[in-house]
């Protein structure tokens, strides 16, 4: 469960900035001092790629921004970066608060265990700022994925093997994620069909072009919707 998940990072943290694990006969670092993380994701970004645990992720991720490398990455990375704009996030905060507040009237006097309610305002407050919608059925899929996403995760930390054979935890697995695609395709088809208004993340993948000037597929739909709502949460 995420007991052992977060004991493992603890415990690298604790031994230092940079820990070398093995999995088979694969090196695994892990990376939890500030200046390390800021060299691999910024100033010599270049001279890595993504680590072997993500390719066991792409029946997930597909070619998404997280499991991508190169100018796929970077012309992806440019396209939907005007979604993270501060002008864009003006609402955010205000938008957020609002549903806490909500959140937090229906929480009876006394002592209580709020974590559902969080995830469900998390979840609520993603789908409205980056697709426009918190249509509950979509809400749920979304649920329903990130929960069958971690429990692969686990399946892939209790069994090293699975990063070299993923196909047993895809699945095993899937099903959710799959669901969650055809209702994310639907929503962004729909945005197709109307004019850009909102400006938001489901608005770029919409109406933007690839790297060779036509329209996204829906594979590449496909694939930058679900990592930014299951990498995201």
């Amino acid at each position: 469960g995420n007991g052992k998940l977060f004991e493992f990072f603890e415990m690298c943290e604790a031994m230092g900035p940079l820990v070398r694990a093995r999995i088979f006969h694969k090196s695994l670092y892990v990376i939890t001092g500030p200046d390390l993380i800021e060299e691999v994701l910024l100033t010599k970004a270049k001279s890595f790629r993504k680590p072997l645990g993500l390719r066991a992720l792409r029946w997930v991720f597909g070619t998404g921004l997280l499991t991508s490398n190169g100018e796929l990455w970077r012309h992806r990375r440019k396209l939907v970066q005007p979604a993270f704009h501060p002008r864009r996030q003006a609402g955010y905060a205000e938008e957020l608060t609002g549903r806490v507040h909500r959140m937090l009237g229906r929480v009876e006097p006394g002592q209580a265990d709020i974590h559902e309610q969080v995830v469900s305002v998390c979840l609520e407050q993603l789908m409205s700022q980056f697709f426009g919608s918190t249509e509950p059925g979509l809400v749920r899929a979304v649920r329903d994925a990130a929960s069958s996403c971690h429990y692969a995760t686990q399946a892939l930390l209790d069994n090293p093997w699975y990063y070299l054979l993923p196909s047993p935890v895809e699945k095993r697995f899937a099903e959710p994620v799959r669901q969650l695609e055809r209702r994310l395709l639907t929503l962004l088809g729909e945005r197709r069909q109307s004019t850009p208004s909102r400006g938001d993340f489901a608005d770029l993948l919409a109406h933007g072009t690839d790297q060779d000037g036509c329209p996204m597929r829906d594979a590449a739909l496909r694939d930058e919707a679900v990592t930014m709502i299951l990498a995201g949460h």
